[in-house]
């Protein structure tokens, strides 16, 4: 029985386990072995930004480690580190993609909520502030986090791992 071949991170090129050692970019990538390349030449271009997804998806997991991840991951995006690591985190730790899109979508419509009712007070204390000369307030900006281009990142990488775990199910 032949093991599976796996496919170069960078290129896509099938590495057969038996006729080629998998290359990788850093000390680091060969222990964790999760982004094999074809070629040294390929390993020196590999960028862990845009090659992020793994050679192979990790199974999807379940029970308590699924909820203490995804309770972990609910609470990293909601004291707003940025959306795209924390949903990468989370994919690569097995949550799947449909409960990701959920929660961050949960979490981006409570995070609206909570905006809107701080921009609407301090509107207010600007105005009393500005009638009773008690000093000026300006609008703070949202939280980094939110700011729709790393939304719109977030929800690009999964769509990116949809299409991964489709070609992985086709073959």
């Amino acid at each position: 029985m032949s093991e599976p071949s796996t496919i170069c991170v960078v290129c896509g090129t099938e590495i057969h386990p038996f006729r080629d050692a998998p290359h990788y970019a850093n000390a680091y990538e060969k222990v964790r072995k999760k982004s094999p390349c074809c070629s040294a030449t390929c390993a020196a271009e590999f960028n862990p930004d845009q090659h992020w997804l793994p050679a192979e998806l990790p199974p999807t997991l379940e029970g308590k480690a699924h909820d203490r991840l995804l309770v972990r991951t609910r609470n990293r995006l909601i004291v707003g580190e940025p959306p795209r690591a924390v949903i990468r985190d989370a994919l690569l730790g097995g949550i799947p993609s449909s409960i990701l899109r959920l929660h961050l979508a949960e979490i981006v419509a409570a995070r609206e909520q909570h905006v809107e009712k701080q921009e609407t007070q301090q509107i207010k204390r600007g105005i009393l502030s500005f009638l009773f000369g008690r000093g000026h307030a300006a609008l703070e900006s949202t939280d980094e986090g939110f700011d729709p281009r790393r939304l719109a990142e977030a929800h690009a990488d999964l769509e990116s791992w949809d299409r991964a775990a489709a070609r992985a199910r086709n073959q």
